[in-house]
């Protein structure tokens, strides 16, 4: 995934991925978001990178078990430097299976 810097200070923050799936809580089913991936990243200003995103077991488990695609929610996190201040941004995304090597 490509991510660009504007300004010229460095840009850092974090890039999660969830699913939200059934699962048993106390012998009833109930709707949670499983996080199958996340990444930290740190850019210098001005320039465009890429960002690779690993997925959990977990996640790889739910890829496989949807037969082509995952829907995903994808959060991209911008961390600012100084007081604190985050910039949250949140994307739907379809993953596709890997092709076998």
């Amino acid at each position: 995934m490509g991510l660009r810097c504007r300004g010229t200070a460095t840009c850092r923050g974090a890039i999660g991925l969830t699913v939200i799936r059934v699962v048993r809580v106390a012998r009833k089913r109930r709707l949670r978001a499983v996080r199958i991936g996340s990444v930290r990243y740190s850019i210098a200003g001005e320039r465009v990178t890429s960002v690779r995103l690993k997925l959990t077991a977990a996640g790889r488990a739910l890829l496989r078990r949807a037969h082509g695609t995952l829907g995903a929610r994808m959060t991209i996190t911008l961390l600012a430097a100084g007081a604190g201040a985050r910039q949250t941004q949140v994307r739907s995304v379809r993953l596709p299976q890997p092709h076998a090597r």
